[in-house]
């Protein structure tokens, strides 16, 4: 807690970083899906 309160701007960073980083691995693992399913898209 008294970290969040110091570094608010640092754990918000890192929390998009971690969001953005996990959405691109499932964005890339359902195009491999996507293309297995449905070839051409």
């Amino acid at each position: 807690m008294f970290y969040i309160c110091c570094f608010p701007n640092l754990t918000v960073l890192e929390y998009l970083i971690k969001f953005c980083v996990e959405k691109f691995i499932f964005t890339l693992k359902a195009v491999r899906v996507g293309h297995y399913m449905y070839p051409g898209m």
